[in-house]
């Protein structure tokens, strides 16, 4: 399988009911601080884009 043209885009901001955090162990969330969201592709070599694609 050539895994080089898959792209995943981050997830944007959802607000949760309430402004609570989640609870639930069916997600894995985090704190954004710095205002930018990233995927990280270790296929290969080490990538990290940007919700536009960008590497």
């Amino acid at each position: 399988m050539d895994n080089t043209n898959l792209f995943i885009r981050p997830m944007l901001l959802h607000k949760a009911p309430n402004n609570e955090p989640l609870q639930s162990k069916d997600y894995i969330n985090e704190v954004k601080l710095d205002g930018i969201r990233l995927v990280a592709c270790f296929y290969n070599r080490k990538r990290f884009f940007t919700r536009h694609g960008v590497d």
